[in-house]
């Protein structure tokens, strides 16, 4: 109520827990059937994943485009490029089940997106010398004339970090 905002401009992002907490909120805000009064316009996600069973039109009925940039080191050690499951306290009972990191962005491009094509992928130069963990960068676009952008920079060697940033 003190700041003009235009509610039609706001983007969230967010590194690890904030980042699945960004993709629930992205769910949540822009759903076709929510009350809230603004929808984010775009979201950036850095070393965050989603639940496998979130990845469906029915956990996530958002109604317009939303588009993505997401972040994520495929040596993480803490929430897994490739998936990963978590069962509570050790048990055998499955508590949650995140999902690979390229599907959730695939999900993102092409269901959500409607981006038709398959992605391209771009090595990038290595502009970064990280001293104790080496790491090249790829971007992986969909870049399609039909839908929003949607990106992903596959941190190869990456850790659970920002990129750029000297974690062991």
């Amino acid at each position: 109520s003190n700041y003009t905002i235009d509610i039609n401009d706001i983007c969230i992002g967010g590194f690890s827990s904030g980042a699945i907490f960004s993709y629930d909120l992205v769910c949540e805000f822009n759903n076709s059937a929510s009350t809230r009064p603004y929808t984010f316009k775009a979201f950036a996600i850095v070393a965050g994943a989603m639940d496998t069973s979130e990845i469906n039109l029915n956990y996530c009925p958002i109604a317009d485009e939303v588009p993505l940039i997401a972040f994520h080191g495929t040596a993480d050690p803490l929430v897994f490029y490739g998936g990963n499951s978590f069962y509570y306290n050790g048990q055998d009972t499955l508590w949650a089940q995140d999902a690979p990191t390229e599907n959730v962005v695939d999900f993102w491009a092409k269901t959500i997106n409607g981006c038709n094509a398959n992605p391209t992928v771009t090595p990038l130069l290595d502009l970064v010398i990280e001293p104790q963990v080496p790491t090249t960068v790829e971007r992986i676009e969909y870049n399609c004339n039909n839908c929003k952008n949607t990106n992903l920079y596959r941190i190869v060697g990456g850790l659970h970090t920002w990129p750029t940033s000297d974690a062991t």
